[in-house]
């Protein structure tokens, strides 16, 4: 996507805040967006980008159900980067409990939830 696709509203309606849910078990994480004009496109995507790129805390650590297939995502994600040893020091991230399953299908509603949308991700 360009800047101007980027900078699009993420709605046709003027809406300041939407959260977003995924779960992947043993997770279910909570994306909060927000923007005090209008939630655009971009702030939908850095949202989700930087929920995903936090480090993995103790508890979810231990929760962690294939722990070999992390280190390996974790190994490979810390490969391609230019910053490959910093981000290697900061340990695994959200991301590599992804387990590849990384590329974005799209938002869905949560019929449960009004206001409410499920993050939809698949394998390459």
């Amino acid at each position: 996507l360009v800047n101007e696709d980027l900078d699009e509203p993420a709605f046709s309606e003027p809406i300041t805040k939407m959260r977003i849910t995924f779960e992947q078990r043993p997770f279910n994480w909570t994306i909060d967006v927000d923007n005090p004009h209008r939630i655009r496109c971009r702030d939908v995507f850095e949202a989700i980008y930087n929920s995903f790129n936090q480090q993995l805390t103790l508890g979810e650590l231990w929760r962690l159900p294939d722990r070999c297939a992390c280190e390996d995502a974790f190994r490979i994600r810390t490969l391609v980067l230019k910053s490959s040893q910093m981000e290697r020091s900061l340990g695994w991230k959200r991301v590599d409990a992804l387990l590849h399953h990384t590329i974005f299908h799209g938002l869905t509603m949560n019929p449960d939830s009004e206001g409410e949308w499920v993050l939809n991700l698949g394998a390459p």
